[in-house]
């Protein structure tokens, strides 16, 4: 049975991905090439529906060495998230709708010592956004 990896992203020495283990639902996972090293970062949603999207790979980006991603935990739509590889370590960056709206960031975009990204921000539509390297 496939896990359908998608969106690899190079971040350090660590490759991040998003896969479905068909126990979590799509998730991000990470591996340095090894299968010892190989783990689910964090089950963001709990559950198997899963907290990554599928359709667009411009939710993730490098940026340092964290990953900036977009997510859902199941409360919130899907937002911007930060991991350093570690459970602990993956964290809500901002939530730019309230609810269960989302604000779907995507479009993650380096230039100088920002990365660009777009979001749904409600009432106001969409709108350019940027965040430190």
């Amino acid at each position: 049975m496939s896990s359908l990896p998608a969106f690899l992203t190079v971040c350090g020495n660590i490759i991040y991905f998003i896969a479905n283990d068909e126990i979590h639902g799509r998730e991000l996972w990470k591996t340095d090439g090894t299968e010892r090293s190989t783990s689910m970062v964090k089950n963001i949603w709990e559950g198997s529906s899963g907290s990554m999207s599928s359709t667009n790979s411009q939710r993730v980006i490098c940026r340092g060495n964290k990953l900036l991603f977009a997510a859902s935990d199941g409360k919130l739509g899907l937002e911007l998230w930060e991991t350093n590889g570690t459970s602990k370590g993956t964290h809500l960056i901002r939530d730019f709708s309230s609810g269960l709206s989302s604000s779907n960031p995507q479009g993650f975009t380096p230039a100088g010592n920002l990365i660009f990204f777009k979001v749904h921000a409600g009432i106001h539509g969409e709108s350019l956004w940027a965040i430190p390297k």
